[in-house]
């Protein structure tokens, strides 16, 4: 009959035939012990074989990023399934999606292993909302702000363009540096196909003031606030009309103000246009 006897730095013992005396914590450590060497055996041996190289690679997800380029920034043609499972690099992330990752293009990513040799690539790309120019160069922002790729690569060029941005400071992969980035960014989102259409330029002044430049060259500044952002895009539709039937020679609206300012090229006879608009002439 076995018994537990407690030594002197009171570890349990248990007794066995023939008097030999071994520690149970001692044999359960031995065991997690061989366990990990058959573990890491079993792992190197897949690991090795090529009986678990990728041979087929699947992309999902892609619009604007051609596959080859994924395919190649991922590193895994003919690399071994396990060991692209178990590599993870420092922040616990797999070293396969930080690379793609580092493609300004891509926002989120997501794989799938089909054993023994098949890997699919999800990809969530950025959607672009607009074109900054940065120098003699043009770029693709997302709604979140990041720059992500030169514009040859699209196809569509309705995108209103924000212009007089730092060259330098203004690279795809960053994020947009310039005043008021949220407000613009909010502006942009609220943008539909008519404001496309009538106001291709936007520019944001020192103040954070944000310009819309209409395509007959009327400059409205709506101001610095987010709080009355969709109020006032609301009612430019309406005030361009009555530009259009007033046959107004205006030149910039300023919204900044509860009666909007319009300044004038041309002087007018009836300053009386609407009730929410003042007329100056321009100086």
């Amino acid at each position: 009959m076995n018994k537990e006897i407690i030594g002197q730095e009171k570890r349990k013992f248990r007794v066995i035939e023939g008097g030999k005396v071994s520690s149970v914590e001692k044999e359960d450590s031995y065991r997690k012990f061989i366990i990990i060497i058959i573990l890491f055996i079993t792992q190197f041996v897949f690991c090795k074989s090529d009986l678990f190289l990728i041979r087929e690679i699947a992309v999902l997800g892609n619009k604007y990023i051609p596959v080859e380029k994924i395919v190649e920034q991922s590193g895994v043609v003919r690399k071994n399934i396990w060991y692209i499972i178990f590599d993870i690099g420092d922040t616990g992330e797999s070293k396969i999606i930080s690379r793609l990752k580092s493609i300004p293009w891509i926002s989120d990513v997501e794989l799938q292993f089909e054993l023994p040799d098949r890997i699919i690539i999800n990809i969530k790309e950025r959607v672009p909302i607009a074109m900054v120019k940065s120098g003699d160069k043009s770029f693709y922002i997302d709604e979140e702000g990041i720059i992500v790729s030169n514009v040859e690569i699209l196809e569509r060029w309705d995108f209103p363009l924000i212009r007089g941005l730092d060259e330098r400071t203004n690279l795809p992969g960053n994020k947009l540096k310039i005043n008021n980035l949220d407000l613009l960014l909010s502006c942009l989102k609220s943008y539909d196909s008519m404001m496309r259409e009538n106001f291709p330029e936007i520019e944001i002044d020192e103040s954070g003031n944000i310009i819309l430049y209409s395509q007959y060259k009327i400059k409205f500044n709506i101001g610095s606030e987010k709080d009355d952002l969709e109020n006032k895009l609301s009612l430019i539709p309406s005030i361009l009309q009555t530009l259009k039937d007033k046959h107004l020679d205006v030149n910039f609206v300023d919204m900044r103000y509860k009666r909007f300012v319009l300044k004038l090229n041309k002087p007018v006879k009836n300053n009386n246009i609407s009730s929410n608009l003042d007329v100056h002439k321009e100086e």
